[in-house]
This record gives C-alpha cells, structure tokens and sequence, in this order.
C-alpha cells in the first residue's frame, strides 16, 4: 500500500472510533396533555443487578443536574433492599417526580469489513485482509413519573453504540433525552445541553 494512503485509512479508521459512541432514539411515548412544570423535587432511580452500576449512573445522572434539583435513589435507600423501601422513603421525603433509568437490552452486530481500495500502480488496485468487526448496541429505557400518584408521563427507549463505560452510557443517554423533551415541547429548546430533568428542575441552569 502506498504510505500516503496507509496513513490517510489509519486516520479515517482513528475518526469513525472516536465518532462510534451517539445515541439515537428508538421509540418515545407521551401521557396525553403531560405536564412537566410542576416538579421540583426529583428522585434518579437506575434500575441495575450491579449496585456499583447504579451508583455511579444515578450519581451522573445526578452531577449532570445539579444536587439541589435532583436525588440518587441510592442515597434513601442504599442497599435498594425492596421497591416498598425506596417508594415509601420517596414519598415521605416529599419528592414530586422521578426519574427511571434501567437498561433493556445489550445487542452485538458482526460484520466482515476491508476488501479492495485504490492505490497507484498498474491496475490501480490493492487488496487489505478482510477482517470481522463487532459493534455493541445498548438500548436504554428513560422514564418519567409523576409522584406520589405514580402516573407516567413521558418514556423512551434510546440506543448508544459502542459506550466505552457507564459514564458515556450515561451522558449519551442524558443528551439524547433532554434533545427529545425539547422536540417535545417539555423542557425549554434552549437546555437541550444540559442534563435531562424535568422542568423547573431542569431550567434552573
């Protein structure tokens, strides 16, 4: 292979990695006539078989948001022993919308990639090794519920390619949800940078 070129496929190779993890959403549902402009006090719930997984997601989430608009479930009830535990140290803290983040499915996807690409000479023509590629898919469900009632409001499930740890699952996920409420009409267009929350919790920057 021609130097040049050898370098300019390494290079287009290092920009698809470091453009590999986006999220997109799959699908999103709406309670008819939802209003998110009443919350204030707002409770993260991950849903993870790992309790170092939900922590360190609800404390992201949480960082994201700012501590006074919004709480980690891990810290009323940190061993997550029930869901009667956690609802009612919910309730009698007062909070009046949560936040539910569980993951709903990982998928992974082989291809074969490489084959013939230009390059000087006769023929014009080299040929790379064919080799097997596999991406990572990770579908996250966000949900939004009215409390004490439990009614919910708004949800989504969104899909991260190729998230390098919890931190960037997270992030990507925040970023994909706040874009969404604001297509929405839920949340001001102008926080869509911010961390998804609901509402006010979410305006005060």
């Amino acid at each position: 292979m021609n130097p040049k070129l050898e370098k300019n496929a390494v290079t287009a190779a290092l920009v698809l990695l470091c453009s590999a993890c986006s999220t997109t959403m799959l699908s999103t549902w709406k309670k008819p006539g939802a209003d998110l402009s009443e919350m204030d006090k707002v409770v993260v719930v991950v849903r993870a078989n790992d309790e170092s997984v939900r922590r360190s997601a609800e404390s992201r989430i949480v960082q994201n948001m700012g501590p006074a608009r919004a709480t980690p479930s891990h810290e009323l009830a940190p061993e997550a022993t029930s869901t009667d535990t956690l609802r009612d140290r919910v309730e009698g803290g007062g909070y009046d919308g949560a936040i539910v983040v569980r993951v709903v499915g990982v998928d992974k996807k082989t291809e074969w990639v490489g084959g013939a690409g230009p390059g000087y000479g006769y023929g014009a023509w080299y040929a790379t090794a064919p080799y097997q590629q596999t991406t990572t898919y990770v579908r996250v469900e966000t949900s939004i519920y009215s409390l004490p009632d439990q009614t919910l409001l708004w949800s989504a499930t969104s899909r991260t390619v190729e998230p390098s740890n919890v931190q960037k699952l997270v992030d990507e996920t925040v970023k994909a949800v706040r874009k969404e409420l604001a297509e929405e009409g839920l949340i001001p267009p102008d926080r869509v940078s911010q961390a998804p929350a609901p509402a006010r919790a979410l305006e005060r920057g």
